[in-house]
Formats: C-alpha cells, sequence, structure tokens
C-alpha cells in the first residue's frame, strides 16, 4: 500500500502539470473531495481513489457521493482520479454525469513528487499505521470488556471486514480510518458521531473499537471520542 495522502499530491501535480491550479483539502469535513482544481474558469470536485490491486471497486454509491458534494461545494464538473477498479454500473452512472475518470498509475510518485509535499512522518502517516496496526488485526476476536465484540476477518489495502456479534459482515473502507486520522491531526479528537454525520457512517462503533486496539491512539467514552494516546 502507498501513502494514499501522498498519492492525493500527486494527482494534484498531474492536474497541475495539464494547466488545473489546485487545492488539495485538508480531509476535514471535505465530503469526499480531495482536491478542488479551477481550470478555464470552471471549478472542479475532485475525488482520489487509491485501491490498488485490492478487491474494493469504485462503487455507484462513491459517484453519486463525489456529485452531491461538487453542487454542494458550488463546483461546476467533477473528476474522479484511481488507481484500481471501477464497478460497471459506476461507469455508466460517471458518463451520465458528466464526471471524468482518469486512471493514474503510482509507481514513479516517490520519484515525482517534491518532498515538502509527501508525508514523512512516521509514526502519524496512514500507510504505517495501517501496515503495523490494522492489518495485524486479522482474523482476530476484538471486545471491550463490556459484553461488545467484533470478529476481524479480512484486511486488504482498502478495507477492513468486519463480523458483528450478529455475524453480520460489514466492509469498512480505510477512507473513514483516514479520515479520523486526519480529523485528529487538525482538531485533537475526533467523536464517533461525527463519523456517523460526515460520512453517514454505520461503522462507528467498530471504527472506535479498532482504534482502541491501536497503540498510537486511546478511546474515551461518554461521550465517546478518539484522540492521539500520551
Amino acid at each position: 500500500m502507498k501513502r494514499h495522502r501522498s498519492y492525493e499530491f500527486y494527482a494534484a501535480k498531474y492536474l497541475n502539470d495539464l494547466g488545473y491550479t489546485t487545492d488539495v483539502t485538508n480531509a476535514v469535513g471535505d465530503w469526499g473531495v480531495d482536491i478542488f482544481a479551477l481550470k478555464d474558469g470552471i471549478k472542479y470536485a475532485v475525488q482520489v481513489k487509491m485501491y490498488g490491486v485490492s478487491k474494493t471497486k469504485i462503487s455507484r454509491k462513491d459517484i453519486m457521493e463525489l456529485y452531491g458534494a461538487m453542487e454542494y461545494f458550488d463546483c461546476q464538473a467533477a473528476i474522479v482520479i484511481y488507481n484500481g477498479m471501477i464497478n460497471n454500473d459506476s461507469w455508466i452512472v460517471a458518463n451520465k454525469l458528466g464526471i471524468k475518470m482518469i486512471y493514474l498509475d503510482y509507481e514513479k510518485m516517490e520519484k515525482e513528487l517534491p518532498e515538502d509535499e509527501q508525508i514523512n512522518d512516521y509514526i502519524h502517516s496512514l500507510h504505517n499505521i495501517w501496515n503495523n496496526h490494522v492489518m495485524p488485526l486479522a482474523y482476530k476476536r476484538l471486545s471491550n470488556g463490556n459484553g461488545l465484540s467484533y470478529e476481524i476477518g479480512e484486511v486488504t489495502d482498502g478495507y477492513i471486514e468486519v463480523y458483528s456479534q450478529q455475524n453480520k459482515k460489514n466492509k469498512i473502507k480505510i477512507d473513514e480510518f483516514k479520515w479520523i486520522i486526519d480529523r485528529i491531526r487538525h482538531y485533537g479528537e475526533a467523536y464517533s458521531i461525527d463519523l456517523r454525520n460526515e460520512l453517514k457512517s454505520r461503522h462507528s462503533s467498530m471504527v472506535t473499537m479498532i482504534f482502541a486496539n491501536i497503540p498510537l491512539f486511546k478511546v474515551t467514552y461518554n461521550p465517546r471520542k478518539i484522540v492521539f494516546s500520551d
């Protein structure tokens, strides 16, 4: 897995080379817009999807949500920059809504991206958190000591499978973890209710329990929130 945040900057650099003026968002309250781009008087909402070779595909829901964010931020067009797979119905919806789809490989990202725009903080980088602390949770059972527990299934570059106590499988995308980490970086804390409200996530309790099992973070309750550990 490459660093998702660096891939966003790499995508912005790619657009700059095409004549766009870009502004990479801080991932807090961005409603799925990773980059705002401007060219020929047209403002674009750009979403960056870095799923690589994982089984996760860009869904119709992803496209529809980007279209909604485009309208909300008063943009006139939208772009998806990706390096993975796309569902067939996603192509249909994107074409219908006029959303441009751009495939951008990242093999040369580390060489082409300016050093000062890369995410070099080892401890707090999404890449290292995911590889060193989330992936090792695969096929383990997590419990909060109050009777709530979840079984972890497969963990890939793009998502983690979590089984509820009713054995219902939930596939939680890495985007939710990225959102929380960025929010903690900017505000010092992330409330589970924010995850539900901002991302319309139904996985807040599951995600919170996963963060509680990562040594870099601490979960407190009443209200439930996630912060960096001391």
